[in-house]
């Protein structure tokens, strides 16, 4: 067993070595573990729309056209190919995730956000389908087919969700272009 001569004294070294200890390990981000990457087609995507559960007729009225920029980044066109590619494959969320992308580049390209409609229509996202169609009419240009493109996405929505007087106000409102 170990005397210690002087207790006080001890005590005082182990105090000055303790505060002279290295903290550093406390601040470590633990290595990834592998083997638990997801598989391509189940991609996070993050919404850009906000979903609202309202009823359709609450919902505020689509804003008229504003005039977009009709020169196309290279960038967004490669993405709308990459998009189209994916979702000819059946890889939905994938391609979802690239017209996101998209649409970050390029917010004022109404051809995109319907695209991007498109998507959610077809993974059954019909309140997001409706808005992100919505707000492609905002950014048409006055381009007429995307107009009458995005009313009957709307129109589908709309019947899908069991609204079928506000899908014939929007067929009517497609019947216009």
């Amino acid at each position: 067993m170990l005397k210690i001569k002087n207790p006080p004294l001890a005590l005082l070294m182990v105090l000055g070595l303790t505060a002279c200890a290295d903290m550093s390990m406390y601040n470590q981000v633990p290595a990834p573990i592998e083997g638990t990457r997801q598989r391509q087609s189940e991609v996070n995507t993050y919404p850009i729309e906000t979903p609202r559960y309202e009823p359709i007729e609450q919902q505020q009225p689509v804003k008229q056209p504003i005039v977009a920029s009709t020169v196309r980044n290279p960038a967004v066109i490669a993405l709308l190919d990459d998009a189209q590619t994916n979702r000819q494959q059946g890889e939905l969320s994938i391609a979802a995730s690239k017209l996101e992308r998209a649409v970050r580049i390029a917010p004022q390209d109404g051809n995109v956000w319907h695209e991007l409609a498109s998507i959610r229509f077809q993974q059954n996202r019909f309140q997001s389908a409706e808005g992100l169609a919505k707000k492609s009419i905002v950014y048409s240009s006055n381009d007429r087919a995307l107009l009458k493109k995005n009313w009957l996405l709307i129109a589908d929505s709309r019947e899908q969700q069991g609204q079928t007087t506000s899908a014939a106000q929007a067929r009517v409102e497609a019947g216009k272009y």
